[in-house]
């Protein structure tokens, strides 16, 4: 029997968790209920309930669903942990605000600078001056060696060239090579 209320808190944190963990079946439970509204992959959707149509004259009650009948469903091919996930959370947010002091000015400085070193984290480094052609871009080619012309890496042929300049230019016919006049 797990004991409720406050009685938890004179125990330690070990003792907390066998006690939690000595309940098996609940614990098996919580974690195959599907606590949120989510469609499982491999299921088939269940049919909406059919709607009474009402007459032209009277407005229109759509039927009543219990707001926690999601909880009741039950699936043993789930693994539904957003409660362990939400206690993290709540725990977090817990420590982050409650453990300063309002007249403790030193912790609310550190405090203040933790949350300044985040948001730098957050922020991009974007160098604004650079916008509307305010700084130069260009690329370092690298310097003649033994006076020789740059080789050329690229993939393409003479044959394919010559063909991608003429498509460019507007001769799409190639020239005809007629030596013979």
């Amino acid at each position: 029997m797990l004991l409720q209320g406050f009685g938890a808190f004179e125990r330690s944190i070990l003792t907390q968790i066998d006690h939690i963990l000595m309940d098996k079946e609940r614990l098996l439970r919580r974690t195959q209920t599907k606590r949120s509204v989510y469609r499982i992959l491999g299921k088939p959707e269940p049919a909406p309930e059919p709607v009474a149509e009402s007459l032209p004259g009277e407005p229109e009650i759509p039927p009543q669903v219990p707001a926690n009948a999601h909880l009741k469903d039950l699936d043993e091919e789930i693994f539904d942990d957003d409660d362990f996930y939400h206690q993290l959370l709540r725990e977090l947010i817990e420590r982050k605000t409650s453990s300063l002091d309002p007249n403790d000015q030193v912790a609310m400085g550190r405090q203040w600078l933790a949350i300044q070193k985040l948001r730098s984290k957050i922020r991009k480094k974007v160098d604004r001056k650079a916008s509307k052609g305010r700084k130069l871009r260009f690329h370092v080619l690298s310097k003649l060696l033994s006076f020789m012309a740059p080789i050329d890496h690229t993939a393409m042929n003479d044959d394919a060239r010559t063909e991608l300049y003429r498509s460019l230019f507007g001769q799409l016919n190639p020239p005809d090579i007629d030596h013979g006049g």
